[in-house]
């Protein structure tokens, strides 16, 4: 899926959901409001029934017809629920109404309504009752398509929105075509200024080599001293650039796909002890020093190889930049629940404030001609941090007040 539609569906999803929330608060929030407004009406007509009842005495009935709705039934009851007035039946031997709902509820508030059908006559009512001092007055309105238009949400609203959402993808999708050409552009960028560093990096390596071997070719009455140094010299050649051809296909392979190494139960501190053992005769050479602080077991999923190259190209670093008589601290600093976290350090020369931030640069050396001399590529510590994002952590380095450098780097388990 391209990216440009990864990013208009992502941001899509996410106001689609936050539209829907608030269209369905709205509704509700509608639905409410036309609900008071229909409550407050009728309540109107109760407190006119209230405050004129004793003045029209025996003529209710012509009271209740001065209303607006004239399909409204009135019934007045006592506060027992006795009902002494209906407009719906002239005989006052009705029914005690105090169970029904509306009724009862005006124990705990001054009004209620409900929504039934009606006992008396079988009829669907939307039902008001109103307490007073000393009796109580319901009112009921047929419920028909007028009281069900008046208690029905006001759903212009929703042409409002279905605007809004149309303006606001389409603006979403120039957004995220903006985006992806962006980072198109961006990534187009890298692999050129990429391929030029892999052009440039192995045009020397090539170019020595062929140069080498054109000596042995074109002077063939070179002596055999002669003929042994240009053969040592090519061979050391061929094999700065053999490392360089491996470390751009590990970076290339963790570029394309981490579904590329196979992840498998990993003990770090034998991966790390393999790290000491290979690199042991270089160390003695150097007069360097790997100390070594961890607990006996470390476990993780992830790649050996790739968890390897970690710990690995960190100690070749110092080996081959940090100067002689070098020591080196590996320990971890805590774990929690999801990851081993680790710090690295040497007290070697260290490196100036303004090369910390391209240090996991590829390619970036900070001394190239003296990188070069001592076979390095440029990419040892692109792999370190490549390998550790991998496996899900990430890493930071620092000077250390007294030289040297110090890495922070999280495993996850």
């Amino acid at each position: 899926m391209k990216l440009n539609l990864k990013l208009f569906l992502y941001y899509s999803l996410i106001f689609v959901v936050m539209m829907s929330v608030v269209i369905v608060f709205q509704y509700h929030r509608e639905k409410a409001f036309r609900l008071q407004q229909l409550n407050s009406r009728v309540g109107a007509y109760s407190d006119i029934i209230y405050h004129n009842y004793q003045l029209a005495d025996s003529n209710l009935y012509a009271l209740v017809k001065l209303l607006p709705d004239t399909a409204i039934r009135v019934t007045m009851m006592d506060t027992l629920g006795n009902v002494f007035f209906d407009t719906y039946s002239d005989s006052i031997y009705q029914e005690n109404h105090l169970s029904r709902p509306e009724i009862l509820a005006l124990k705990h508030s001054d009004s209620a309504y409900d929504i039934r059908m009606s006992a008396t006559n079988g009829i669907n009512y939307y039902y008001y009752a109103q307490r007073y001092d000393d009796f109580f007055i319901r009112l009921a309105l047929p419920y028909d398509v007028s009281v069900v238009s008046a208690l029905s949400a006001n759903l212009q609203f929703l042409y409002v929105f279905a605007i809004l959402l149309i303006v606001i993808l389409t603006a979403i999708a120039l957004v995220s075509n903006m985006l992806y050409l962006s980072v198109k552009n961006n990534e187009n960028r890298l692999k050129r200024q990429l391929t030029q560093n892999v052009s440039h990096e192995l045009k020397t390596p090539v170019a020595a080599v062929l140069g080498y071997m054109e000596s042995l070719v074109n002077n063939p009455e070179l002596d055999n001293d002669r003929k042994e140094y240009f053969i040592n010299r090519a061979y050391i050649q061929s094999k700065r650039l053999s490392a360089l051809l491996q470390d751009i296909s590990t970076l290339n392979k963790m570029d394309d796909s981490n579904k590329l190494y196979e992840k498998e139960t990993v003990d770090l501190v034998e991966v790390i002890y393999d790290v000491l053992r290979d690199t042991e005769d270089m160390m003695r050479e150097k007069n360097d020093e790997l100390v070594i602080n961890l607990p006996p077991d470390i476990i993780v999923q992830g790649n050996k190889s790739l968890l390897y190259s970690i710990f690995r190209n960190l100690v070749d670093n110092s080996i081959a930049y940090a100067g002689e008589g070098v020591t080196i601290r590996l320990s971890m600093t805590y774990s929690d629940p999801q990851y081993f976290n680790f710090v690295y350090s040497d007290n070697g020369v260290g490196v100036g404030d303004e090369h910390l931030p391209r240090l996991f640069e590829r390619f970036y050396r900070v001394d190239k001609g003296r990188s070069r001399k001592l076979g390095g590529t440029g990419l040892g510590l692109a792999i370190v941090k490549n390998a550790v994002l991998l496996h899900k952590g990430s890493i930071d380095v620092h000077k250390l007040p007294g030289g040297g450098l110090e890495f922070f780097f999280s495993i996850h388990r």
